[in-house]
């Protein structure tokens, strides 16, 4: 097959082979001149403790050339990046120095590309000797229909609890106090896209967080194929993700966790490659003749 030059704004078509009295689909889709940026960050805040040191990955997901990572000046003479900038998939991390103030300091990075920018919101305990708090998970995904997660927080202070939902999460209790367990509970995202929340726990001049990510239907879908049609591995994958199928597979997308689209492959082969993409979890969409399927993976 081959696609003159788009011009203009997305476009698609389907291509019918047909043989024997049975048919085959093969849908096509074309990138418009001036696509839409797509960036997205996770996690969205980061806590560092009092000693410091470097965080874990921050991951950006993204379909375009060039982003960049912003510290903010006040925040500059004790926090710093392992980069300033990025094109596509990536990573960065970031590192704090000791604080041996008693107060907590805050800061909002900015990652930007484009007219889009996402904010991580980074705090630091401030020195506060023999206290202790820690929370589980870090991060927590619901499905659309909404459910239910255990948190465990671990501490010897008593401690808050605070989100910025707006109203679709909840928690079971806003305060406790040394090491207690907490429900977060998510309303049915009827919405057409995915949706996040930051739950912060806090106690004095420290605070921890759990990012809450909710998927939506449209985003990441909703199917039913058996596992015996469909056997999608290795997972977690490093190079290569290999789909066998008893179907026939028309398309594949790959989808970061916060719902943003990566990567197409209508031509499949029976692979797709996974080298360009950062290490996390993605969503797998697999259009079948009988349906799509919709599969968590990792890239490590």
């Amino acid at each position: 097959m081959k696609a003159t030059a788009n011009s203009g704004s997305a476009r698609s078509a389907t291509v019918t082979v047909s043989g024997g009295g049975t048919s085959k689909k093969i849908i096509v889709t074309q990138n418009g001149k001036g696509r839409a940026s797509v960036l997205d960050v996770l996690p969205e805040a980061y806590d560092f403790y009092t000693t410091g040191g470097t965080s874990s990955a921050i991951n950006v997901y993204s379909n375009q050339t060039s982003w960049e990572v912003i510290i903010p000046t006040d925040a500059e003479s004790w926090l710093s990046t392992s980069i300033s900038s990025g094109s596509e998939n990536g990573f960065f991390t970031l590192e704090a120095n000791p604080n041996t103030d008693t107060h907590q300091r805050t800061a909002s990075v900015i990652v930007k590309c484009n007219e889009i920018s996402r904010t991580i919101n980074v705090t630091q305990d401030g020195s506060v000797p023999g206290a202790s708090l820690h929370v589980s998970p870090t991060i927590s995904y619901f499905a659309p229909a909404g459910s239910k997660c255990t948190a465990i927080v671990s501490s010897n202070q008593s401690w808050t609890i605070t989100n910025n939902s707006g109203g679709w999460l909840s928690t079971s209790m806003s305060s406790g106090s040394n090491s207690e367990t907490f429900t977060m509970e998510a309303s049915e995202n009827n919405t057409s896209t995915s949706r996040s929340a930051i739950v912060s726990v806090k106690s004095g001049e420290m605070t921890r967080t759990i990012c809450v990510i909710q998927g939506s239907n449209s985003s990441v879908g909703i199917i039913d194929i058996p596992d015996t049609q469909l056997h999608i591995f290795p997972n977690p994958a490093t190079n290569e993700l290999f789909i066998n199928s008893d179907l026939q597979v028309e398309k594949v997308e790959i989808y970061s966790i916060t719902g943003a689209l990566l990567k197409i492959e209508n031509n499949f082969n029976g692979k797709i490659s996974v080298t360009d993409l950062a290490n996390g979890f993605y969503f797998l969409k697999v259009y079948t003749e009988k349906g799509m399927s919709v599969s968590k993976f990792v890239k490590e």
